[in-house]
């Protein structure tokens, strides 16, 4: 599939939900819908606002406190300085699933020293890796196709061109 010819950001057997979500905002009811997702799909981009029918709420990462119980879930040996906390959550955008998996790795393979492993820069591990694949296998085709161009490029480039390269045969 090419990048003029993606029609939405729903894997393919899913477009169905577009239809779903564009319903639900603009039939009228009583009854509220809460959908958590790592992608917002457009048709709920197109009818949130203040004044309109959809509201979305972001939900930024975890700060340090909440790290910390994370990792205290996984063990009580856990060492660090309060930088090398805050270095370990900004790695990981204080994304849960990550600071979980890394506070296993920390705990097996460096005894719970976070600062041996910052000092290791070995942030990225094979169970993240997992986790970025995964959201890559999601991807459209158009959507990899960009990925693997921009990765290979490296190079700030504009839509326009972007859509040109994408589309030229």
């Amino acid at each position: 599939m090419r990048a003029g010819e993606y029609a939405g950001n729903y894997q393919e057997g899913y477009e169905d939900y577009g239809q779903l979500f564009t319903q639900v905002g603009k039939v009228s009811h009583r009854s509220c819908i809460l959908l958590t997702s790592r992608e917002k799909p457009k048709e709920i981009a197109m009818m949130e606002g203040d004044n309109k029918p959809v509201r979305s709420l972001l939900l930024g990462g975890l700060d340090e406190s909440d790290a910390r119980n994370i990792f205290s879930e996984i063990g009580d040996s856990f060492s660090g300085s309060d930088e090398d906390w805050q270095k370990l959550v900004r790695f990981y955008n204080g994304n849960p699933l990550a600071l979980k998996l890394a506070a296993r790795h920390i705990n097996e393979v460096f005894f719970g020293d976070i600062s041996e492993f910052l000092r290791n820069k070995e942030q990225i591990f094979y169970d993240l890796k997992d986790l970025l694949d995964w959201h890559f296998e999601r991807m459209s085709d158009a959507e990899k196709e960009i990925m693997c161009w921009m990765a290979i490029n490296r190079e700030p480039v504009s839509k326009k061109f972007l859509l040109r390269y994408l589309t030229a045969p």
